[in-house]
């Protein structure tokens, strides 16, 4: 009989414990998090909780606002917005989600992704084709980063860009009117590793949200509590449900006058929201004295509507039930609860933002898993969502390939989508016809979503065949590589290869022989590649040593 043997890292006993009584967990959740190294607040709520709430705000962006009034210009004044997405899963759902969510606000919108031989990211000519069309705005997704030339180019034609991706940006970053990336540094984002999908879905959320009341709506949340013979005053300043601005300040009653408070700067000219006004002002005017007079709004009326099972509950006991509040570090203060509780209020009011929201994570998760992001912070929570949304199939174009790949009613998998979906898109891709996959996922006609299915399982079987084929060729002449390079390296070229599947090649190799691999395509006028590695040699800093002799 064969023996397996576990090889499973030490855990803290003490930690385990801790993370027990903390979160409220069995003993076997809490080792399994031990042992993945989850223990703090902000890392662990993303294992725990599902709620979209939990979900990084949008417009910690710093170009989110931006783009959002940029987007939201063109749609108003009925300018041509060009969607220009990639030619990889990724990029395909990226350019399907801008595309439903700008028809669904009624712009003028059209899409675009590299076909052929074309080459990746934005190019001159698909610029000059654009505005032969009298474009208005180009809009990239999973790609545009790297256009540096390009976008300039645009933008003297009287072309804006807004740009979301999530591919490392080089030194110099393109003359668009807004960037949306992650890795961009500056941006405020607290999560590097969405997807370009991922991306995308934190634009429409953002985009949604700017047709609520509540955008850009400058709101102060205000808490008053008894000290040691002082009074406590938090207060703290949101703008799109984001923290601008704190203060803390501990009030001696009777001694200062409101006006001369640090907190008083943050008040004035805002709207001052409370809960349970008669509380709060009776410690304002323990602090200032009885004649003082700050005009609030009680919002526990309206949070009560909502959530009818909190009504009469008092704030201090809403930090006990806040599930936001556990994960802060630092003492949970009634304040944040406060904040917590108006998020969710919104969420509530506004379906959009949450239910009907969840319904583009079907892509979302597709694009995320396909890319191979890794599956930590609200990756977690989107695809969390987005398998859920899969199984409900949702959508008809996705409810027509699962039937006919005999995946439907299945409760779905990321392993399903990396090993069933997520390659019969990418064929496409790889071929030169994305557009099949893309034309698909927006169709709603069920012969037509027919039809495309069948091309894209063609489509799979030839890419097979190709890579069959040229791994059998590049075999030996890559093991002559490996051995001429001292087994550093493996650099290979084929004159029939299928510029497609050189990705797939370099992957293979690189797994097989566990040495950077770079596989080379002949097109008619130029070399075209794909590099792999494993993490000890950066792809991007090795490939800038010979910018001097490459095109891109």
């Amino acid at each position: 009989m064969r023996q397996v043997r576990w090889n499973k890292r030490p855990i803290d006993t003490e930690q385990v414990k801790a993370l027990q009584t903390a979160y409220n967990l069995d003993q076997v959740t809490a080792s399994i998090l031990s042992r993945r190294g989850v223990s703090g607040g902000e890392d662990i709520k993303f294992y725990l909780e599902t709620d979209l709430a939990f979900l990084h705000n949008p417009f910690l962006f710093e170009d989110m606002d931006s783009a959002v009034e940029r987007v939201r210009e063109a749609v108003e004044e009925q300018q041509h917005i060009r969607i220009f997405g990639d030619r990889d899963v990724d990029g395909m759902t990226s350019t399907v989600l801008m595309v439903q969510a700008l028809t669904e606000a009624g712009a003028q919108v059209s899409w675009s992704v590299p076909s052929g031989d074309e080459p990746y990211g934005l190019s001159i000519a698909n610029i000059d084709a654009f505005a032969q069309e009298d474009g208005g705005l180009i809009i990239t997704v999973d790609c545009g980063i790297s256009n540096v030339e390009e976008i300039a180019y645009a933008a003297s034609l009287g072309i804006d860009t807004v740009i979301l991706d999530h591919h490392l940006p080089s030194s110099q970053l393109p003359p668009a009117a807004a960037i949306i990336n992650p890795k961009v540094e500056g941006s405020g984002y607290p999560f590097r590793d969405l997807a370009g999908c991922g991306v995308v879905a934190k634009f429409i959320w953002a985009f949604r949200f700017s047709y609520t009341k509540f955008y850009h709506q400058e709101v102060v949340f205000l808490h008053a509590r008894p000290g040691n013979d002082t009074v406590i005053i938090e207060a703290a300043l949101l703008e799109n449900l984001v923290e601008l601005d704190r203060v803390v300040e501990e009030v001696n009653p009777g001694v200062l006058p409101p006006e001369q408070s640090r907190i008083w700067n943050l008040l004035v000219g805002r709207e001052i929201l409370v809960y349970e006004e008669d509380q709060e002002l009776k410690q304002l005017r323990t602090a200032f004295g009885p004649g003082v007079d700050i005009g609030v709004i009680d919002i526990a009326p309206e949070i009560w509507r909502a959530f009818p099972q909190l009504q009469g509950v008092g704030l201090v006991q809403l930090v006990r039930r806040s599930r936001s509040v556990r994960y802060a570090s630092g003492q949970a203060l009634e304040l944040d609860a406060l904040i917590s509780l108006f998020t969710a209020y919104v969420y509530r009011k506004e379906p959009h933002l949450s239910k009907t929201y969840s319904d583009v994570l079907d892509l979302v998760a597709i694009g995320t898993i396909a890319d191979l992001m890794p599956m930590r912070d609200e990756n977690r929570i989107l695809v969390r969502h987005g398998l859920e949304v899969l199984h409900r199939q949702k959508r008809s174009s996705l409810r027509t390939f699962l039937f006919k790949r005999g995946l439907a009613g299945k409760q779905l998998s990321t392993t399903d989508i990396g090993w069933q979906i997520s390659p019969l898109f990418n064929a496409s891709g790889r071929l030169g016809v994305p557009d099949v996959a893309v034309r698909l996922l927006l169709s709603e006609d069920s012969q037509q979503q027919d039809e495309l299915t069948d091309q894209l399982v063609e489509l799979n079987k030839q890419r097979k065949r190709l890579g069959d084929d040229a791994w059998t060729r590049l075999f030996p002449k890559a093991d002559k590589s490996y051995t001429a390079s001292g087994e550093r390296m493996i650099v290979v070229q084929d004159k029939q290869l299928n510029r497609g599947i050189t990705g797939i090649i370099a992957s293979r190799l690189m797994n097989n022989f566990n040495v950077p691999s770079i596989v080379i395509a002949h097109l008619e006028d130029k070399l075209i590649g794909s590099m792999r590695s494993s993490k000890q040699v950066h792809v991007k800093e090795f490939l800038s040593q010979f910018e001097d002799i490459l095109l891109d």
